[in-house]
């Protein structure tokens, strides 16, 4: 059964939309075929995508590493969507219908204990910016990271518009103290809120 998650660009005049399907996959699908019935799934119910990896029963690491980076930037019911696309984050236009591409760029994962990293946090989803890194590296990193002008910019930026605090600290990998203190400006403050 698939879910419409969010509007896609028109095909040919007709209307489409994104849809998530109950075995995880994602598709985009003409609105007069979901109203018909005419297509139920991303596929599975009737075999596999021309790549091969899609099976729920069969689906290979990179393709679900591509499927979570695409939830977490455009599904508003990920978990993890306030911290990604609710912040702005994307998926690169050659990747985000493509899995092709994002394979063709990323490569296989080096090993099981690889995963899906950005390199800048701030950053969107696009093969400059990606990597696979070990996840005992990647937990390294998120504890190291440094708050940067430009981040606290970001956070006081994100703060204006609405974001929480934990989204905000989780997208850029610090903690949500850090956040609070720019918030309150006990850190970070500019020349001019300095002599205020």
């Amino acid at each position: 059964m698939l879910t419409v998650t969010h509007r896609a660009p028109n095909q040919k005049k007709k209307t489409v939309w994104y849809c998530e399907c109950d075995c995880g996959g994602e598709t985009k699908v003409i609105a007069c075929h979901l109203r018909s019935g005419a297509i139920r799934s991303c596929g599975c119910l009737g075999g596999t995508y021309k790549h091969g990896e899609s099976d729920i029963h069969n689906r290979t690491p990179e393709y679900q590493a591509w499927l979570n980076m695409k939830r977490r930037c455009y599904n508003p019911n990920d978990d993890r969507y306030e911290s990604y696309g609710g912040s702005g984050v994307k998926v690169c236009e050659q990747w985000k219908d493509d899995y092709r591409a994002f394979l063709a760029d990323m490569g296989r994962r080096p090993s099981p204990d690889h995963s899906l990293e950005r390199l800048n946090v701030y950053g969107d989803y696009e093969p400059s910016n990606c990597t696979w890194i070990l996840n005992a590296e990647q937990q390294r990193n998120q504890r190291k990271t440094k708050l940067t002008p430009e981040g606290v910019e970001l956070i006081r930026d994100w703060l204006d518009k609405g974001f929480t605090q934990q989204a905000i600290a989780d997208t850029l990998n610090v903690q949500q103290t850090t956040v609070s203190q720019v918030k309150l400006q006990k850190i970070w403050r500019t020349e001019q809120e300095g002599q205020a």
